[in-house]
């Protein structure tokens, strides 16, 4: 049983999993986040103790498992600042309303060449 370089990878992700399901109030968030801590343990054991090839591979086949789930799970909640606000009928930061192609942004003008219509070439 050798200790894995990769096992802090899994255990930080883990925690963040469990970082993200816990800010979202909903008894799916919770069973989720119930199997994320169980795997954060797992990972963290392997950090002073190690894992054998078989119990690695289960574990981290789990916890792929779990994180699709997770991820389509919080990929479908509506953000903490959304809750309770109606729909936006206008563009209130500039980056959900829509988009306007009178004036573009500053931005774009920047590293492009001028382009000059030469009325001379037209005949």
């Amino acid at each position: 049983m050798a200790h894995s370089l990769i096992s802090p990878v899994f255990l930080q992700n883990a925690e963040d999993l469990l970082r993200r399901l816990d800010a979202v109030a909903a008894p799916e968030a919770r069973a989720l986040g119930a199997e994320a801590r169980k795997f954060a343990e797992i990972f963290s054991t392997w950090l002073s103790r190690g894992a054998d090839d078989a119990e690695r591979s289960a574990a981290i086949s789990g916890f792929l498992d779990l994180y699709r789930r997770a991820s389509d799970f919080l990929a479908h909640q509506q953000p903490p600042s959304a809750k309770g606000a109606p729909p936006s009928s206008g563009p209130s930061s500039g980056r959900n309303g829509p988009i306007s192609t009178r004036h573009p942004p500053p931005s774009s003008k920047r590293g492009l060449p001028r382009v000059n219509v030469d009325e001379e070439d037209d005949d």
